[in-house]
């Protein structure tokens, strides 16, 4: 049986031989959580992707580690989920200045399977920045997910979460989820991954192109927070639309979730907005929203029929712009607030600007 394992990952090694050896990969600590973190470069800044459930003890943040073959340290902020259970994470720290390729796309994982009958690895980063190659097998995949085994004497465990799946020396998955006892692992394809992930990048380029804006006049603005229990009419939700400096809050007690703010206009019509600027309460992050999503609607009043836009982590020490390419026409946004970062019972913000496409 051994000479079998042997010769099995003998074949393997050779797949790997013809191909890159190992992909730009660091260990991660969040918390009591441990995972891993594919690593890439955009526009001269180094990003991580990596599976949100491993981010979600540390709050967002982590420590990272890999070597180069120099012992190097990072650490790693959770700047956007996903609906798929993976974030996008900026990385800071000496280990970005070895963060590895330029971001890359698989064009056919597909061809790569086929070519290889799916025969592959799973590399393995450990605490000491040490890596790993394990073999695998990918045993079935729809458009959105590779499921795999493990070939030989070892096993897919909680801290390989985020691991490249590699095919051909080509990156094909991002580990996800180890399977129950009998079943196999779930990796999500990296060709749909990235299709998730180049949005974004691309999005947030968007800044610097789009259309010149202007700040809406606050008195033409109208906030309300409909399902929110109120701390008092000091912090009522009209607060958010004064200057910065004003010194005024909008505080809320967070008791049921998801916390709904609703941001219209006095005068009616469908508006062209650009982007919107989100602050938080200084010194009190623990009280900022966390996980905020962006909806829009064209009704002017009533439940109406909102679409989600986009999802957002908020940063609580930091002005959150988001862009809206092209600009969003709208009467109406709602900010839903689904958690804050302190997992305490109140939530609240300093200032929500729109900012409006420019007259001609």
């Amino acid at each position: 049986m051994k000479q079998v394992i042997a010769a099995l990952i003998f074949a393997f090694a050779g797949q790997t031989l013809a191909g890159i050896a190992h992909a730009e990969q660091a260990h991660v600590e969040a918390g009591v959580m441990e995972g891993q973190m594919i690593l890439f470069i955009h526009r001269n800044a180094c990003f991580g992707i990596t599976p949100t459930h491993v981010m979600k003890d540390g709050l967002g943040f982590a420590s990272l580690v890999r070597r180069t073959p120099k012992l190097l340290t990072g650490e790693a902020t959770e700047i956007r989920t996903f609906g798929y259970d993976l974030s996008l994470i900026s990385v800071s720290g000496g280990l970005s200045s070895k963060c590895g390729a330029n971001f890359s796309q698989v064009s056919d994982i597909g061809d790569l399977l086929e070519k290889n009958g799916g025969k592959g690895f799973v590399q393995q980063v450990f605490s000491n920045g040490d890596s790993e190659l394990r073999p695998i097998q990918v045993v079935s995949t729809d458009a959105i997910h590779l499921r795999l085994e493990e070939v030989g004497n070892w096993t897919i465990g909680p801290g390989d979460s985020g691991a490249a799946v590699l095919i051909d020396g080509q990156i094909a998955g991002i580990l996800q989820r180890r399977g129950d006892p009998g079943q196999p692992a779930t990796a999500l394809r990296w060709d749909f991954a990235t299709q998730l992930i180049n949005w974004e990048l691309e999005r947030s380029v968007s800044t610097t192109i789009s259309a010149p804006a202007t700040q809406q006049d606050s008195a033409a603005i109208l906030v309300d927070a409909p399902n929110a229990r109120s701390l008092g009419a000091e912090y009522a939700a009209t607060n958010l639309t004064e200057p910065t400096n004003a010194g005024k809050e909008w505080r809320v007690e967070a008791v049921d979730w998801p916390i709904d703010l609703i941001i219209g206009f006095a005068d009616g019509p469908i508006h062209e907005i650009a982007s919107i600027e989100i602050q938080s309460i200084p010194g009190r992050p623990d009280i900022s929203p966390k996980n905020l999503e962006i909806q829009r609607t064209r009704t002017a009043n009533g439940d109406g029929r909102w679409t989600s836009f986009d999802t957002i982590i908020v940063d609580p020490a930091a002005t959150n712009r988001i862009v809206f390419p092209g600009n969003m026409r709208a009467r109406r946004l709602r900010l839903r607030i689904y958690d804050n970062w302190g997992g305490v019972s109140e939530v609240g913000l300093s200032t929500v600007r729109l900012l409006l496409k420019a007259a001609p």
